[in-house]
């Protein structure tokens, strides 16, 4: 992944949004079966900053899990099963905006956004 601005169309959260994308169509087909009126599904998503530094530059760097979470309540509770997004680097831009990527962001990355 190149480096990005993190936000909910970042490539970051692909996986968490075919799986949320999944639970409400799957949420909407049980409901129809069970003629139900009313369903919730609700996404979560649990971040983990891991703090680095750079060994040649001294630069601090954050490593980054991303822990989602969906769930469908329809009647009875179910839970989606959602990986684990991790080995991400974080980093913030001039204008504090989260930059990720795959790979250790670098001084150029950060002020190329914007």
């Amino acid at each position: 992944m190149k480096p990005q601005r993190l936000n909910l169309e970042s490539e970051a959260l692909n996986r968490f949004k075919e799986n949320l994308d999944a639970a409400l169509n799957v949420m909407i087909k049980r409901m129809s079966e069970k003629n139900l009126m009313e369903g919730t599904t609700t996404a979560k998503l649990k971040v983990l900053l891991i703090p680095g530094t750079d060994e040649n530059t001294g630069e601090v760097f954050y490593k980054m899990e991303i822990e989602p979470e969906i769930d469908i309540k329809i009647g009875a509770k179910a839970k989606i099963e959602c990986p684990v997004t991790a080995g991400i680097f974080a980093q913030f831009d001039k204008d504090g905006a989260v930059i990720v990527a795959s790979q250790q962001i670098s001084i150029d990355d950060l002020e190329g956004e914007g």
